[in-house]
């Protein structure tokens, strides 16, 4: 395996390990060339498959890796995915950067039931909630 390889499934290792321990049930994917569905595998968030596509490249190239984890988005069926890029300087999967697109944040918000949410706004109100 060359060494870029290796920093990758290493990366991939370690945001799977920090997703386990959170109480995730997830798992690495295998590559599959044009048919991939991302890096880990597993993740739901409200019932909304999430795609997580794992960079460890020292520049981060977002707007490439966002058109990827698009492609991979469409082969898992799914309007939700996240890059998770690792912070220079750390290992630890929660040091990394994890972008998405406006659109994908905006689906994953529309996916949970703000009324179960605990109030922690000032006003004593939800401020998601009609008043």
């Amino acid at each position: 395996m060359n060494a870029s390889k290796a920093k990758g499934t290493t990366w991939e290792t370690e945001i799977k390990r920090a997703l386990v321990d959170a109480g995730w049930r997830v798992y690495r994917n295998p590559a599959a060339g044009s048919a991939d569905i991302g890096d880990i595998g597993g993740l739901e968030v409200a019932g909304i498959p999430v795609v997580v596509e794992a960079k460890a490249h020292s520049i981060a190239k977002f707007p490439a890796w966002l058109r990827e984890l698009e492609k991979e988005m469409t082969n898992r069926g799914t309007n939700v995915g996240v890059v998770w890029a690792k912070r220079k300087g750390s290992t630890k999967a929660a040091d990394g950067y994890v972008v998405l697109s406006g659109a994908g944040f905006m689906d994953l918000l529309g996916a949970w039931d703000r009324t179960t949410w605990p109030c922690t706004c000032e006003r004593g109100v939800d401020p998601l909630l009609p008043l």
